[in-house]
């Protein structure tokens, strides 16, 4: 089939503002004039679109309609009054409510009783990323239309402010570190060191024998050592852990440089490792390490802090393939509930900024063999829990092991990139 452009469009805006973006970009000329019909709830994402599509395309604010989504006469008669005179009107109806949607295309096919314009009326298949006409043809979402995660953070309301900025290292400390934490003798310390923080101390210092003999013996400040001493000699990595009166400011000195070495060898090391084997996944190549930041490229951005809704959160790995966003999280826990809870978390947040095109994902080592009466492994339970369909992805122990191997990059690529 023939591309179909078009010059004149309206749109059905909802909560997703991509489907309509893209709708826009794919299907319509240059300069094409474009119509935004929202309720009152969306006209913020009527306005992001708008300012979004730029110069391009004529969409100024006197071209956004706000009608009632849940009145059918007040849909039908917005869309009765921008048809008349516009035979080439196209109409995108992916947006929306299901009024909306329903009384819009009445609207559209009746306003010429010898045209039912079934060749102009449209929606966006998120699965099957293809343009579905009412006339039963279909076009695929071109590659010509290519946002970049600013664009499509911004377009659903959200700002990317910074990336946090880690001590000096190399791929070499990230993989040290897997090494240390595949180590059996050192799971008890860092189950410990998932923990929030401050109270862990105490938990060292007196509620278990075995862990707080580890302490006293200083075991737990030589494992923070170990691959410290291969670090190049950087004096940031010769701090030891403090006493618990240290840790009465945490909030206070969350990013100070004891605070950073916490963070990163209780679990920010695997959130660098899992963006750099992602990198390496989609680049086929070794990215490399700038200092205190992983350059991670090809739009991944790890450790990202985003304004949503005017509140921050801290978005481990994100990264845009084919307009889709990745949003990945990464955790050292263990448990199959606290890694339910991260997953969940991570799908909110990847629709926050994303819209309902994102995909999510949790890296967590879980382990590889079934639990007694189980004829499932642990990453095998939740996924079945999360998302059965597997768009939204909990990957394991077996996945790290295999990636970190180079055997299982491919697999991880075919993910990134559906």
């Amino acid at each position: 089939m023939a591309q179909r452009l078009f010059r004149e469009m309206v749109c059905l805006v909802g909560e997703n503002p991509l489907p309509v973006y893209l709708g826009i970009a794919d299907l319509c000329e240059q300069g094409a004039e474009i119509w935004l019909v929202h309720s009152a709830d969306t006209r913020k994402h009527a306005l992001a679109i708008s300012t979004k599509l730029g110069n391009r395309w004529r969409c100024g604010p006197d071209r956004l309609v706000q009608v009632d989504p849940f009145a059918p006469a007040d849909v039908l008669d917005a869309l009765i009054a921008l048809l008349r005179g516009r035979p080439g009107m196209a109409l995108n109806f992916t947006g929306g409510t299901k009024v909306m949607s329903a009384f819009a295309l009445q609207a559209h096919i009746g306003a010429d009783p010898t045209d039912m314009r079934l060749d102009r009326a449209v929606y966006l298949e998120d699965r099957g990323h293809v343009f579905r006409f009412c006339d039963g043809e279909t076009q695929p979402v071109s590659d010509r239309t290519q946002l970049r995660l600013h664009d499509i953070v911004e377009l659903h309301g959200g700002r990317i402010m910074d990336t946090d900025q880690w001590p000096p290292c190399t791929t070499g400390d990230l993989e040290r570190m897997w090494r240390l934490f595949c180590d059996k003798r050192l799971r008890p310390l860092y189950r410990l060191a998932g923990a929030d923080g401050p109270s862990t101390y105490e938990k060292l210092s007196g509620q278990w024998d075995v862990e707080a003999r580890c302490w006293r013996d200083g075991e737990w400040r030589g494992f923070l050592s170990l691959y410290t001493q291969e670090a190049a000699g950087h004096p940031w990595w010769a701090t030891v852990l403090p006493s618990g009166a240290e840790f009465e400011n945490w909030e206070e000195s969350r990013y100070s440089d004891l605070a950073l070495q916490w963070r990163f060898a209780t679990g920010v090391w695997l959130e660098l490792l899992a963006g750099y084997l992602a990198a390496c996944a989609l680049t086929r190549t070794q990215p490399v390490f700038d200092g205190r930041r992983l350059d991670l490229g090809h739009e991944i951005v790890s450790g990202a802090q985003v304004i949503w809704n005017g509140q921050p959160f801290q978005a481990d790995i994100m990264l845009v393939r084919r307009n889709r966003l990745r949003l990945i999280s990464a955790t050292t826990g263990q448990a199959q509930d606290k890694v339910k809870v991260k997953m969940f978390e991570a799908q909110a947040r990847a629709r926050q900024v994303g819209g309902g095109l994102a995909y999510a994902a949790v890296v967590a080592p879980l382990g590889n063999r079934p639990r007694p009466g189980s004829r499932l492994t642990p990453v095998a339970e939740c996924q079945r829990t999360v998302d059965p369909d597997r768009r939204h992805r909990i990957f394991g122990r077996a996945d790290l092991e295999r990636w970190m191997e180079g055997s299982g990059l491919d697999d991880l690529r075919d993910y990134l990139t559906m």
